[in-house]
């Protein structure tokens, strides 16, 4: 600012200017960081390997299993 205001390339309305639009992405910013997203819980096995393991597979049938007796 210090410097930009010295060489008289920077007003104080453009100063405001900056501020405003400076703010506006910060609360974007924070409001899509604290947004809530739905989580897609077979995503834990979804992404873990190209070919699923047995173990990952039999995890996951369980997994869906609980998920479908919840939705009941």
């Amino acid at each position: 600012r210090s410097y930009l205001a010295g060489l008289h390339l920077l007003t104080g309305q453009l100063d405001e200017e900056f501020a405003g639009d400076a703010e506006q992405v910060a609360t974007r910013m924070r409001d899509g960081l604290n947004a809530e997203t739905r989580v897609d819980p077979e995503d834990l096995f979804r992404f873990v390997f190209t070919e699923q393991t047995a173990q990952l597979r039999e995890q996951a049938a369980k997994l869906r299993e609980e998920l479908s007796r919840d939705a009941l």
